[in-house]
């Protein structure tokens, strides 16, 4: 568990089964592929986590540490790392976007994973999370197009990467 020290304390922690009807709220909120990701997957996944504040979920992210095959697939100038590792999905409740919640969890995600590129894909249309990646170290990478996937014809998003030790001293 890591907390925050703005004034309002945040708490980075594994996901308990308890968080899940706020998860699915903030997912469906959020108009996440109405939950099919996150439905199918969410059976003590030691990959998710939530940000909490004032003891209410106000933020979750799942982490794959294998590469799934949407990014082995990604059109690339550069080689994937085989070692890196992928956020499947990033979520802010509505009321908590734009308080620095993101950018918090995220920075927990680094610390976690120092020394791994972190990958993630930002679908073609939402110039809000390209933008929000941006800010957060990430650099585009990549393409991924699909004739359908998750239920979408023709998906198209960028592969953005956060390259490992990125903002570290050296």
């Amino acid at each position: 568990m890591s907390r925050d020290t703005n004034k309002k304390t945040r708490i980075f922690r594994p996901f308990t089964p308890d968080d899940f009807p706020v998860m699915k709220e903030i997912n469906f909120s959020n108009h996440i592929d109405q939950g099919g990701a996150l439905f199918g997957a969410l059976h003590d996944d030691p990959n998710y986590f939530v940000v909490e504040q004032d003891k209410h979920v106000i933020a979750y992210v799942n982490v794959l540490e294998e590469l799934p095959d949407k990014v082995r697939m990604s059109r690339c100038a550069d080689p994937i790392h085989p070692g890196g590792i992928y956020v499947k999905q990033v979520a802010v409740s509505r009321s908590h976007q734009g308080s620095g919640t993101g950018s918090f969890l995220y920075q927990k995600i680094f610390e976690r994973y120092p020394s791994v590129p972190i990958y993630a894909h930002i679908h073609a249309s939402n110039r809000t999370s390209a933008l929000f990646h941006l800010k957060n170290g990430f650099a585009p990478c990549g393409l991924f197009y699909a004739k359908k996937h998750y239920g979408q014809e023709h998906y198209l998003c960028f592969l953005f990467v956060r390259e490992a030790g990125y903002g570290q001293k050296t």
